[in-house]
């Protein structure tokens, strides 16, 4: 007597799982999503980056727009709800600076020069941390070190002599930002990132003048998009 309200409720319960499987095979077949971020990975990268240099005692605001493209390298663990990793770069910049004056600009006589700045290098080791999207796609925030490399000179004639300066300067600061990235076959990620970099002032030294009193302070926004190779 009690065996049929059994077996109703069976037949019932089996019914469910043949109804679940119709809609989600997947999901009935191998309820495990296996963790798609795990292990190392690299790529090529390329943007936009606006530089923007300020100096003390307040000489106005220099802005260079400068194009981008770098390789980066990272390790990611995929922990279900989170995704955390640390991720290094580096980067091949193509800002440049360039400013002519002469006696009347600069209130001296006997003076014309042209002054120039490079940025020729940057990069960073950050961590990430990111929450998986959808299926196959993951936004992220992400912070950690960085550094830029400039060159920076002065070419003129004082007196009617030639004089000529150049020295290179590193800057370091942070870098922190957000970005996004989604599977496109099965190894490659496409991915898209907005960055920001706040570096520490330096003071402004030529050779053979020694400190100018003058103090610089830089920082950039970078915009890029790039592509990553998993190797998992």
């Amino acid at each position: 007597m009690t065996i049929f309200p059994r077996s109703k409720r069976a037949i019932a319960g089996l019914a469910v799982v043949a109804l679940l499987s119709a809609t989600h095979p997947a999901a009935a077949l191998d309820p495990y999503t296996p963790p798609i971020w795990n292990g190392v990975y690299a790529g090529l990268h390329g943007g936009m980056n606006w530089f923007e240099v300020t100096a003390e005692p307040d000489f106005g605001t220099l802005d260079i727009s400068s194009g981008q493209f770098g390789a980066h390298v990272g390790l990611n663990y995929d922990a279900g709800m989170a995704v955390i990793g640390v991720e290094g770069d580096l980067n091949f910049e193509m800002g440049s600076y360039s400013i002519t004056a002469d006696s009347a600009d600069l209130g001296f006589p006997g003076i014309a020069a042209s002054g120039y700045v490079d940025v020729t290098s940057s990069g960073s080791l950050r961590a990430r941390i990111g929450m998986p999207i959808a299926n196959r796609a993951l936004i992220y925030a992400t912070a950690g070190y960085a550094w830029a490399s400039t060159e920076y000179g002065v070419d003129g004639t004082y007196g009617g002599r030639p004089v000529s300066y150049a020295r290179s300067m590193m800057f370091h600061g942070i870098a922190y930002g957000i970005g996004a990235e989604a599977f496109v076959t099965d190894n490659v990620v496409l991915r898209v990132e907005a960055l920001r970099f706040d570096y520490a002032d330096k003071p402004l030294t030529f050779e053979r003048i020694g400190n100018t009193g003058v103090s610089i302070d830089p920082s950039s926004d970078v915009v890029r998009a790039g592509l990553s190779w998993r190797f998992n």
